[in-house]
């Protein structure tokens, strides 16, 4: 099973183990995502994971694994509405627990955030790094990590997986609230300028889905990885002007398009992750690049506006 399959990495994840030969449960409430289908005949089921009638007549008796990747995916949209924020981290989060405990799953892997981390001390960032998130995502996120543990122990294996910024072919180029590549190149090619929220030196850790997927598929295969709090990241930090200048060349444009404005409330300065844990526990290494990335997704990009004649 699959929750938040309509979204950007749950969708990409459940089409990957469709086309691997898996029968996949695959859900979502619709609140953001906007895929219909995982694959071909494969759809969506609507349920909203806080709702525990709706779960437990979705759900079959038998299943598995668990990928929770349902979740609202923004840290200043956290701040419109902290408690619904709240409910679909924690709540849905303890629902969907229960339910897997009692239908006996075998594996519960919960999606996580880089953003439980906050501005850390040191970087790169360690799993076991103190959290101090910024952002009530951040914050539903982090504790949301602590009720996995508790409630699984004894009970169930689970793993964790903090994705850092992860972009590419699939992302909602709609949405302008969450993600930081997906956002830039929305605008270039939409209005064929870019504004930036804060500073040109703030840096990210920047994953593309289809080594995040990879990660995803290897921790459900390898035993290793239960039990752990993996960093699904690059290692390496990549500044906002780095990665300006990689869509700026790659989209034939020049720095004029670019306008800098103040920042956003419960934005991380700069975050990068120590993977080496995901990369021993699960045999995994990412194979993007940034510039090869932000390359792949723009001719995606401007391949679907030419189809829809835009």
């Amino acid at each position: 099973m699959v929750t938040g399959a309509a979204g950007f990495i749950g969708n990409a994840l459940a089409r990957q183990l469709h086309e691997q030969g898996v029968d996949v449960v695959a859900i979502d409430d619709f609140s953001s995502g906007k895929n219909r289908e995982v694959a071909p005949g494969v759809p969506v089921i609507e349920c909203d994971a806080r709702d525990r009638s709706a779960l437990e007549e979705i759900l079959p008796q038998s299943i598995d694994a668990l990928v929770h990747c349902a979740a609202q995916s923004s840290g200043e949209v956290s701040f419109d509405d902290p408690w619904d924020d709240m409910t679909r981290h924690l709540h849905a989060t303890m629902q969907l627990l229960e339910i897997s405990v009692a239908r006996k799953v075998q594996h519960f892997v919960y999606t996580s955030s880089m953003a439980a981390y906050g501005n850390p001390s040191r970087l790169p960032a360690q799993e076991t790094d103190s959290l101090v998130p910024l952002s009530f995502y951040g914050a539903g996120k982090a504790g949301t990590e602590n009720y996995v543990r508790i409630y699984c122990r004894g009970a169930m294996a689970y793993t964790i997986l903090r994705p850092f910024s992860v972009y590419g072919p699939g992302q909602d180029l709609a949405n302008l609230r969450q993600g930081m590549i997906s956002i830039y190149l929305a605008q270039l090619l939409h209005t064929g300028r870019i504004v930036v929220k804060g500073s040109l030196d703030r840096f990210r850790d920047f994953v593309h889905i289809d080594d995040a997927v990879q990660a995803y598929l290897s921790v459900l295969k390898r035993k290793q990885c239960q039990g752990s709090t993996l960093n699904l990241c690059s290692g390496a930090p990549t500044s906002v002007r780095e990665v300006l200048e990689a869509l700026l060349t790659t989209a034939d444009a020049d720095w004029n398009a670019v306008e800098v404005i103040a920042g956003t409330p419960g934005d991380q300065f700069g975050m990068y992750g120590d993977n080496s844990a995901l990369r021993e526990l699960a045999n995994w290494a990412p194979d993007w690049t940034v510039e090869l990335g932000i390359g792949n997704m723009w001719e995606q990009a401007t391949a679907a506006t030419r189809g829809h004649g835009i």
